[in-house]
């Protein structure tokens, strides 16, 4: 069954948020280069959104470098040095002052 214009508009809502929820672990340190992040149904299961607000989550810091999905191992955190540094949202993120401070 389609979706609804209003339920895509909050699907979309839903995934950037958990991107940036992640993308915020991410640069604390919670989830350090190297390291595979939960899958699907567990991500979903924790921030309560759908796996498919998980897969656009993920296509999100996929397409600014922070992420690397592979089918049947993970989607592994990038080390800095792949990051987008001249995407206007990642540089939102990262100029939070906690991040700043560290950085």
């Amino acid at each position: 069954m389609p979706l609804s214009a209003q339920q895509l508009a909050a699907q979309k809502n839903l995934s950037y948020v958990l991107a940036e929820k992640l993308a915020q672990r991410i640069l604390k340190g919670d989830y350090a280069p190297g390291t595979i992040l939960p899958g699907e149904i567990e991500l979903g299961e924790q921030y309560g959104v759908s796996r498919t607000a998980v897969r656009e989550a993920v296509k999100t810091l996929t397409a600014k470098g922070m992420v690397l999905p592979r089918p049947r191992i993970g989607t592994r955190v990038m080390p800095q040095g792949n990051w987008n540094f001249l995407d206007q949202e990642l540089l939102t993120w990262w100029m939070t002052e906690e991040n700043f401070i560290r950085w």
